[in-house]
């Protein structure tokens, strides 16, 4: 009628907060790529680009294998993304990475065009990896816990429909969503804590950033899925030729997502599976093995992340609610109440569990628990619950700290961003968030109010549960309430945008995988090598490297016929450093491992830090012959 404007399809007589009128129709200015910041401000997309629009202003990414490598995405004038990644030899796989002569770039990827009888192939950054970066500055490979540059991936689970939905941190939009669990287990439309039914929380991301769902399974199996984050770690099962998998909010039918890489009945029926994370891996699978807490079962299940496994049982005197690894192997466990958590060092070939005794003084005669994590010095959180406290146990001095009380229920997440701060929730109508520095830790003391800074949510934001940061250092907060509302917090300017299209998402563990990433300081690298013929001999690899105290570096290969015969060959470590000196013999290595040299070698570069600290790759050759 007269007055009236149009606001998701209804007549109403002016906008709600935070939507705006524009020509009649009522536009979120934060969100709106067609209307950025203002009515009819519109983001375009430039050559090879996507725009969106995040907190009112535009931001632009390149698509597909391109690159902005003059820089000017985002000005006027802009030519977008016009370099080709994928056949540049100048700008192969990534802006000012140059193919060695002889090499043309195909698939961004720097490929041999001439043969020989013998071979050196030398580091010039045409692999791939995760957790690492080129550094000018130090002049080689190091150690990256925020790249900005690779893929960020929020895995949030929607327990009232039993889906994971995969969003890009970058653009903040759902790019995928999965059915987990069991078929027979989905029953959609009821949350949280239903039998018979796989109630998808825990969630946990490992080094080359799949994800692992753990299905809690009340009165029924409880499940693990692992999903693969980059889809070239996906399998073409139906042999078109193609990859099926969801794209958007609307999953593929069950057992039809070629994404989602395994289901994985872990313990007895009713184990309730409540607890998740991954360890830093071995020279076999660098990126990590998943531990899975059983609630009713009192153990955790170390699973092989190949198949989800079964590979390791540890027995524990609490029910696992939740758990954190740090760099040494110990896994923390997370409880529900109680007043006690401890630890099991998962190097160990049989482990044995380590009770450590909540600090009931210095909590003000208190003692609950809920949510856990870990900061890069190895101190573990721990949110309070109904103390309405966050409090925090440093291993290597067995001392306490905690915060003052925060005047409600404190949330179920808690959370480290890449700088160092600690978030937590607390429950007000709506909610708040409160951060405050890791270092401000008070030994056996409560660290002062006015250290914490408080941020208020929107109106109408309920029941927080998960909290969890980005590689960027962004906040994204969810709930369970019906709301369905997923939030975005700047730390900088304190702004928060909403959105929606979550279903209950209970869930209040490292579903960004931040926490790992600030944790466990590990970085990947692997490059293939061609060595021409069939049967080459593998004679050594030279490496200059740096490897300050707290740090070191594995060198392993694989070898096989072909480059898809890479994964499943055995990895052999051929240098440790710095136990091991350059040159690392590789025909000896190969030889005492029991390996058969082929033409296809993967050479994998696993780097390691402790807080602050990174090792340093600044060069390697490998060298060959040929009969």
């Amino acid at each position: 009628g007269a007055g009236e404007i149009c606001s998701s399809g209804m007549c109403v007589l002016s906008c709600a907060s935070p939507t705006q009128d524009c020509g009649g129709v009522c536009v979120n200015t934060s969100v709106d790529p067609t209307n950025c910041g203002a009515c009819g401000r519109s983001c375009g997309s430039p050559t090879n680009a996507v725009g969106a629009c995040i907190s009112g202003s535009c931001n632009f990414f390149c698509s597909g294998l391109n690159g902005d490598c003059n820089r000017d995405l985002g000005m006027v004038g802009t030519d977008g993304c016009e370099t080709s990644l994928a056949t540049d030899r100048n700008n192969c796989g990534a802006c000012g990475s140059v193919c060695i002569a002889g090499s043309t770039c195909s698939m961004g990827r720097c490929t041999p065009t001439s043969t020989t009888t013998t071979g050196s192939s030398g580091f010039g950054m045409n692999g791939s990896g995760s957790g690492t970066s080129f550094d000018p500055g130090m002049g080689g490979l190091v150690v990256d816990t925020m790249p900005a540059e690779d893929a960020d991936y929020l895995w949030v689970p929607n327990t009232a429909e039993s889906t994971v939905s995969r969003w890009d941190a970058r653009t903040a939009t759902e790019v995928g969503r999965y059915l987990v669990g069991l078929p027979s287990g989905e029953c959609r439309g009821v949350c949280c804590w239903n039998n018979n039914c796989n109630m998808p929380s825990r969630v946990a991301v490992d080094g080359r950033g799949d994800a692992y769902v753990a299905n809690r399974g009340f009165t029924m199996q409880g499940t693990v899925v692992k999903i693969a984050g980059s889809r070239a770690d996906c399998v073409d099962r139906n042999g078109n030729g193609m990859i099926d998998t969801s794209t958007s909010s609307t999953p593929m039918p069950w057992g039809t997502d070629e994404c989602i890489l395994w289901t994985a009945n872990v313990g007895v029926s009713n184990a309730v599976l409540r607890a998740l994370t991954i360890d830093a891996g071995d020279a076999a699978h660098p990126e990590g093995y998943p531990w899975v807490g059983g609630y009713n079962t009192f153990l955790f299940y170390k699973l092989n992340p190949d198949t989800g496994a079964v590979m390791q049982t540890v027995s524990v005197p609490v029910r696992p609610y939740g758990a954190v690894i740090l760099p040494n192997g110990r896994l923390f466990v997370g409880v529900l109440g109680g007043d006690r958590s401890g630890w099991f060092d998962t190097t160990s070939a049989s482990p044995t569990y380590n009770t450590v005794m909540f600090p009931y003084a210095l909590r003000g005669n208190c003692n609950d628990a809920y949510g856990i994590t870990a900061d890069g010095n190895g101190r573990v959180w721990f949110s309070g619950w109904g103390c309405q406290d966050t409090f925090a146990y440093d291993p290597a001095t067995g001392a306490w700290s905690t915060t003052p009380r925060l005047g409600t229920t404190s949330g179920r997440g808690v959370t480290v961003d890449p700088s160092g701060r600690i978030w937590t929730a607390t429950y007000h109508n709506p909610y708040r968030l409160h951060f405050w520095d890791a270092s401000d830790f008070r030994p056996n003391g409560v660290i002062p109010a006015g250290e914490i800074t408080t941020i208020d949510m929107p109106a109408g934001n309920t029941e927080p549960a998960g909290i969890g940061a980005d590689s960027r250092g962004i906040i994204w907060s969810t709930s369970l309430a019906l709301s369905n509302n997923l939030l975005r917090i700047d730390p900088t300017t304190r702004a928060v945008a909403t959105y929606t299209g979550t279903n209950q998402v209970y869930t209040y563990s490292d579903f960004t995988g931040g926490v790992r990433r600030s944790v466990i300081a590990t970085g990947v690298y692997d490059e293939v090598i061609d060595g021409i013929c069939d049967n080459p001999t593998w004679v050594a690899l030279n490496y200059d490297v740096s490897v300050p105290m707290g740090a070191e570096i594995d060198f392993v290969v694989r070898t096989a016929d072909t480059v898809a015969g890479l994964s499943a060959a055995a990895a052999t470590t051929v240098a440790n450093i710095g136990a091991d000196v350059t040159p690392a013999n590789l025909q000896l290595a190969l030889s005492m491992a029991g390996v058969t040299p082929r033409r296809y070698m993967r050479l994998t570069s696993i780097l390691r830090g402790e807080s602050g600290i990174t090792p340093v790759v600044r060069s390697y050759t490998v060298d060959w012959t040929c009969p």
